[in-house]
């Protein structure tokens, strides 16, 4: 982590490395995806609390495996695999489906209308 927008200094936070780093809006969370052999879906959060020109972390706790896949990206760039709530309480993956069928016009589509009405609650 470095300061923003610029600044010295650089914390680092995970305690095993990590990928695809998200915040909650406050700034006092980060969370993350942890990274090793055999290791890439646990998601993880820790505290973070600044303190003038230095910040300190909490020691990382582990959430949930999020059952990430590694979906091919089109047209190529980075993107984040998940996205988390305001108040880091609700995160939202993509994931494959359970099982694959050979006829797409089998597989049924989720419409949410009015979607907009739970982002108010």
């Amino acid at each position: 982590m470095r300061p923003f927008p610029t600044g010295a200094g650089k914390w680092q936070v995970s305690t095993s490395g990590g990928s695809f780093p998200r915040w909650r809006r406050d700034g006092r969370e980060l969370f993350y995806m942890e990274v090793g052999p055999g290791v890439d879906s646990t998601l993880m959060a820790v505290e973070i609390n600044p303190s003038g020109s230095t910040l300190e972390s909490g020691t990382p706790k582990e959430l949930f495996d999020s059952g990430y896949v590694n979906f091919a990206h089109l047209g190529g760039g980075s993107y984040h695999p998940f996205a988390v709530s305001a108040d880091g309480q609700r995160f939202l993956f993509q994931r494959p489906t359970l099982s694959v069928t050979a006829d797409p016009a089998s597989t049924p589509i989720a419409v949410v209308v009015n979607w907009t009405a739970g982002l108010k609650k």
